[in-house]
């Protein structure tokens, strides 16, 4: 049977309305979700950004009100000249007004900290050997916002502003969570952290200066103004995989298989026969990757054949879930600043920490040889 004209043109008429309709539904999705998904391009910006400057220089200030029209103030002046390079200044002032300072600085594996004395002195306490850490303070408050707000989830474009002059985009990272990003150099310049409508929270950075000009001198102790009046051990002794002390460790620490964009800055272990009280009291290899979002740390210590991992193995707040990765199994967990797993491999317990995705965590622990 043979369809007429005019029933041909009226079919088209009706398939170009659909086709209409579906376009335009189409556009309004894009629409709809392009506030989401410009904010994730933002997101990546910033790791980029941040992870790029090998050395830099920051003023952060952070107000947090405490009730009744009293706010506390700490501001932070962050110079960093490498992985394991980096001088804090940090200034409170408190309801009295009164500013208080402590300086931290590392060179290497040595850290000092100095606080001042009720005497009107500085006190320096002289950390050496100290392990790598991951959080540790050359990234300070602002490797720790970039990550959080490269992490935070549901993240949505609001538009463009300014902040101290400086061209922002503007960003709901949570429904009571709002943060201005610089334009030029994805750098976060402010957040609020609300309650029922009131900033009751601000972080805002006053200065960032990638690739900056660094003077060493800004590194020696001899600026704190005071020698060390104390001294602790931490036992970190750094060295390579194939000059590890086996018979110390009790275990022959195994290779990990890092992918291409993990580098790694330092590996080495902890003396367990050091005296301090901040050393573990066995044996452990550490390694310390840096990777696009953040400091990741592998760490590994002995435990006996057949050790099986328990929901309550590890140290998270709620305790770690179970799963399995390559046959054999797994206790991870996650919290706001970290993700933490642990697999049984052979005579080692070998975990792995950073500011990544649970599922790349668990995912590295594949890399196990």
């Amino acid at each position: 049977m043979s369809i007429s004209t005019k029933a041909l043109r009226i079919l088209g008429v009706a398939l170009a309305g659909l086709m209409g309709v579906a376009v335009a539904g189409a556009i309004w999705a894009d629409r709809a979700d392009s506030p989401r998904a410009f904010a994730e391009e933002v997101k990546a910006d910033m790791a980029r950004s941040y992870r790029g400057a090998s050395t830099w220089r920051a003023h952060i200030e952070e107000r947090e009100h405490l009730g009744e029209g009293v706010y506390r103030t700490t501001r932070y002046r962050v110079t960093v000249g490498g992985p394991d390079r980096y001088r804090i200044e940090s200034i409170e002032r408190d309801e009295d007004g009164e500013d208080v300072v402590s300086v931290t600085l590392r060179r290497g594996t040595t850290v000092y900290s100095a606080t001042p004395t009720d005497d009107g002195g500085v006190r320096v306490l002289e950390l050496r050997n100290t392990p790598p850490s991951l959080g540790a303070a050359s990234d300070n408050m602002l490797g720790q916002r970039v990550r959080d707000l490269a992490r935070a989830g549901q993240m949505r474009y609001l538009g463009r502003d300014s902040v101290r002059g400086k061209a922002a985009l503007k960003l709901l990272v949570e429904p009571d969570h709002i943060a201005w990003v610089d334009t030029q150099s994805s750098i976060p310049l402010r957040e609020h952290f609300l309650s029922d409508g009131t900033v009751t929270h601000e972080i805002e950075f006053l200065l960032f200066e990638p690739d900056s000009a660094i003077d060493p001198a800004e590194f020696d102790p001899a600026s704190l103004g005071a020698s060390p009046s104390a001294t602790e051990d931490l036992g970190f002794r750094p060295t390579d995989l194939p000059s590890a002390p086996t018979a110390l460790l009790g275990f022959v620490p195994r290779r990990f298989m890092t992918p291409g964009d993990w580098r790694l800055v330092e590996s080495g272990y902890i003396d367990p026969n050091t005296p301090s009280e901040g050393a573990p009291d066995s044996p452990v290899w550490i390694s310390h990757y840096e990777t696009a979002l953040g400091p990741v740390l592998v760490t590994q210590s002995g435990a006996p054949e057949g050790f099986l991992l328990a929901p309550e193995t590890g140290d998270g707040t709620d305790g770690p879930l179970l799963t399995e990765v390559a046959g054999n199994r797994v206790a991870y967990y996650t919290d706001p600043w970290r993700t933490h797993a642990t697999i049984h491999f052979g005579d080692v317990l070998v975990a792995v920490e950073g500011m990544l995705p649970a599922e790349a965590v668990l995912a590295s622990l594949s890399w196990v040889r």
